[in-house]
Order: structure tokens, then sequence, then C-alpha cells
């Protein structure tokens, strides 16, 4: 059977915008905008404390998706730069990663800097075009993160109605 034109099309969008996403121009924008050197990798970690609140580094490498190893040299970086900061567990052998006033002013920028940039590349859109596609793209995070037996980081707006 061959494969629907629509899927076609939207798996090559998604691999050339994943592939724009991560070129070096806009982690240089990010960088500018942000007036921070921290990378991808550790504003992703960031984002999770953000969300999630204060976490082991074993929770926070699997919502990330990488090992301890890595989270571990990943949070050296953001305990570093004052971003992160260590709390006691109640297992007084553990301790929890919080994000600290410092980390939520980077993220409140690292999400401007996020909004300006799609609001840049959207500028000649129509305000419906825009919406169709942010229910779109929303729909389409919650259907996936489901398909992967995760939990979606967002309810979108049109909920139920798909």
């Amino acid at each position: 059977m061959a494969m629907d034109s629509s899927v076609i099309q939207i798996q090559r969008a998604w691999q050339d915008s994943t592939r724009q996403a991560l070129h070096p121009t806009v982690e240089a924008y990010f960088r500018d905008q942000t007036e921070s050197p921290i990378p991808r990798a550790a504003r992703l970690a960031l984002l999770q404390l953000a969300e999630h609140g204060p976490l082991h580094v074993t929770e926070l490498a699997g919502l990330c998706a990488v090992d301890v190893s890595t989270m571990s040299r990943t949070v050296r970086t953001l305990f570093d730069a004052g971003l992160v900061t260590r709390e006691a567990d109640t297992d007084l052998r553990a301790v929890r990663l919080a994000i600290t006033a410092e980390g939520l002013e980077a993220i409140a920028r690292l999400i401007r800097a996020s909004q300006e940039l799609i609001e840049s590349v959207l500028v000649s859109w129509t305000p419906e075009d825009r919406e169709q596609l942010a229910l779109l793209m929303a729909r389409f995070s919650e259907d996936f993160a489901a398909h992967l037996g995760h939990k979606p980081q967002f309810a979108h707006a049109a909920g139920a109605a798909h």
C-alpha cells in the first residue's frame, strides 16, 4: 500500500524544520537574544526543571532522554552558571535539582526569544492560518506523546475536538 502523500509532506516538513531549528544560526540567535551562552542541552534541562519542579538527576535525564552521566555534566554547567541549585531530598543520601530565580529569568528570556522568532517567521501569515497551525501543532504534539506512551507537555485548546 502506498504511503499517504500528506504523511510524506508532513515528514519532510518535520525533518526540514528540525534541521533548521538545530542550525548554528538559530543557536547564535538564542545566545544573542537571551544574553546566555548556555548550550541547547542545558536549556532543555532547565526547561524541564521549570516545568516539573525539583527533580533527581536520574529523573531529569529521563525527561531529556539522555544518560545520567551526560545529564550530570549538563547540570554542572547549569549549577556553575547559577541557574540551578541542589536541595536536600527526604532521603538524605540524595539531592534534588531546583531552578533558581536566575534560571527562571533565563527561561523567560528563552521563551520570549522563541516566540519572537516564530512570530517573525509567521509575519506574513493570516491570523486564521496562524491559529490553524497552532491548533494542529498542539494536536500533533499531544498525539505523538500519547503514541510514545508519554504524558503530553500541555493540552491544546481544541481538547477533545479531534
